[in-house]
């Protein structure tokens, strides 16, 4: 297994148990060593995403002030009418904690691009339209014109989501895309950045779509061209 390879699985499932991994992180310990590094960086991104404490604290706080209010109005309402309060404290305590914690799927992205560094942008694997259309065709999409130059196109993890890694020919370099399966858990900004990188995040119904680039890239015109040909079926 090449290098390139190994990093690419390792990325798109930093826990795998394929066999062919063990033995080449076997035989070279700069790969054991790269990998370990990788499964690390993963458990902390995951940790972070989903231990966000003051949004905790922010919820805690107001089951306890639903709480109290609800044992108030209990003591002074029949039976029948602090029943129907039970259930609704129960509905609204079930919605506020299936909603506690969105995951941050700029953030995600961007952390997916630095953690690869230039291995994937920097890949040419000549991908053609046919191809890219076989592996979106497992999430019900489809490309139904050009797109441009394709130099990498593989399957990738979003916080367990299987997702697909798109790596293109923008206006003035290359551009990152990644097509994320709709998830009433993830939280989408229009507009993200960082040191190096600039992304938009664009809702486009049975999916997501995350494009990021170089500060300098002109991102909307890829943007454009993606959501003008990227279809999903019914």
């Amino acid at each position: 297994m090449d290098d390139l390879e190994f990093r690419r699985t390792i990325y798109a499932d930093p826990n795998s148990k394929d066999e062919a991994l063990k033995v080449a992180a076997k035989q070279d310990p700069k790969k054991q060593q790269f990998w370990n590094e990788v499964k690390k960086l993963d458990a902390d991104i995951k940790q972070q995403l989903h231990a966000e404490v003051p949004q905790d604290l922010a919820h805690r706080i107001v089951l306890q002030q639903s709480l109290q209010q609800h044992q108030q109005l209990k003591s002074r309402q029949p039976w029948y009418v602090a029943m129907a309060a039970s259930v609704a404290l129960m509905i609204g305590i079930s919605f506020t904690l299936l909603n506690a914690q969105p995951i941050d799927l700029a953030e995600h992205a961007l952390t997916h691009v630095n953690l690869e560094g230039d291995s994937a942008l920097n890949a040419n694997e000549h991908v053609n339209l046919q191809q890219l259309n076989a592996k979106l065709a497992s999430m019900g999409g489809k490309f139904d014109d050009d797109i441009g130059e394709i130099y990498f196109a593989n399957y990738c993890d979003f916080d367990q989501v299987r997702s697909l890694h798109v790596v293109l020919k923008g206006e003035q370099g290359r551009v990152t895309v990644f097509i994320v399966p709709h998830n009433p858990q993830f939280a989408l900004k229009s507009h993200f950045a960082d040191s190096r990188f600039i992304g938009q995040g664009i809702d486009i119904g049975k999916a997501t779509l995350l494009v990021v680039g170089e500060k300098t890239e002109p991102l909307f015109k890829t943007t454009e061209k993606l959501q003008k040909h990227l279809l999903f079926s019914a």
